[in-house]
């Protein structure tokens, strides 16, 4: 069954185009204590950055590793890459595909090497590190579109998914079983060149931010801190 969370809009302020920070805070970079800069550009580019190029459609989610030693990014084009820390960063070195379409969106498990990932054909695909590589661990099946957000609460033994339908599903990861769900209401077509488009969520997993066309700003509590 499916329930009907607590949410409120919050009105979009774009009258004024000026940066306001909150509580007297300037919105200026900062420098550090010794006057210098942290970083130049040169060129237009930051002195040690690094472009990885592999993907062959628009990137729509990028996440690092919780021991930051490996990047993931997901594509429209239907590919997750894996790219490894090796001094400062490696190349390539893992490409997972298959024929699930368009990766919308990527992330890692926080206490085990676990990576999860939505794609366009309504799954949610869950690969585990086995030795060196990631291998397909976990089909999770049960929403009506395109997944469009996964994320791990803090804790770690369940996963949160969102598709464009607004449907929200709470996954248990020791059986792969769906344990709730919740509707949010139609999502409305993502923002060129972001998968996710508009969707946030805090890291113990209980609010949902989501940006509408209208420029307003939806946020849901999907259960309250006891219930969780």
């Amino acid at each position: 069954m499916c329930s009907r969370p607590e949410g409120f809009r919050a009105p979009c302020a774009c009258g004024n185009s000026e940066a306001r920070p909150e509580n007297g805070l300037s919105s200026k970079p900062t420098r550090r204590a010794s006057g210098v800069w942290p970083s130049l550009r040169i060129n237009g580019r930051w002195p040690g950055a690094s472009v990885f190029k592999g993907h062959k459609g628009d990137i729509t989610g990028v996440a690092f590793s919780p021991d930051g030693k490996t990047l993931a990014s997901a594509s429209c084009d239907g590919t997750v890459r894996l790219w490894k820390r090796g001094g400062f960063w490696s190349k390539e070195k893992t490409v997972l595909e298959g024929k699930w379409g368009g990766v919308q969106t990527v992330a890692f498990a926080p206490l085990a090497p676990v990576l999860a990932f939505g794609c366009q054909d309504q799954t949610v695909r869950l690969f585990a590190l086995d030795g060196n590589s990631y291998q397909e661990a976990a089909v999770l099946r049960g929403h009506s579109g395109a997944v469009r957000l996964v994320m791990f609460p803090l804790e770690g033994k369940n996963l949160i998914s969102i598709c464009e339908r607004g449907v929200a599903i709470l996954w248990d990861l020791a059986s792969g079983a769906e344990s709730y769900r919740w509707s949010l209401g139609e999502l409305g077509p993502p923002t060129p060149g972001s998968g996710s488009s508009g969707l946030a969520m805090t890291p113990d997993g209980r609010y949902v931010a989501i940006g509408s066309p209208e420029g307003g700003v939806t946020l849901w509590r999907l259960f309250s801190k006891k219930s969780k």
